[in-house]
């Protein structure tokens, strides 16, 4: 759900033994989305994560961040079936992180921890916007 330019990218960038499957270089939040672009996201992102987990599971990785894999599932721009038979068949000793709110009951089933972070203050309530190298 983020494009090839995001902050997160650029700092993890340099730091090795990362390993990046490529996102779009220009994406819409799922909320300005067509129906007709919807559909196309459900393809390109169902194929995205048959290639990392596949990468992962061959490439005998130690763990597999897949951000805001959740959101993408509440959007309906993934089918969980494909993250949830992963999860069901994966390597025993490769790590899994989803972030997003609300995973399913399914989800919520496979984890070994749930995590959650409430925003109590931002600086955005005060008008402050986006900073290069914090939130973009």
């Amino acid at each position: 759900m983020k494009n090839n330019k995001t902050s997160e990218r650029k700092i993890l960038e340099a730091v090795e033994n990362i390993t990046w499957i490529s996102g779009l270089d220009q994406e819409k939040f799922s909320f300005q989305m067509t129906e007709e672009e919807k559909a196309e996201r459900r393809i390109f992102y169902g194929e995205q994560l048959k290639k990392v987990t596949k990468e992962a599971a061959e490439g005998h990785y130690d763990v597999l961040f897949l951000d805001e894999c959740i959101y993408t599932i509440k959007a309906g721009l993934l089918d969980e079936a494909l993250l949830l038979d992963f999860l069901d068949h994966k390597p025993e000793k490769l790590e899994v992180i989803l972030t997003g709110q609300g995973p399913s009951e399914e989800l919520v089933k496979r984890a070994d921890y749930i995590s959650e972070i409430c925003m109590r203050k931002h600086p955005f309530e005060k008008g402050i916007p986006a900073r290069p190298g914090i939130e973009r």
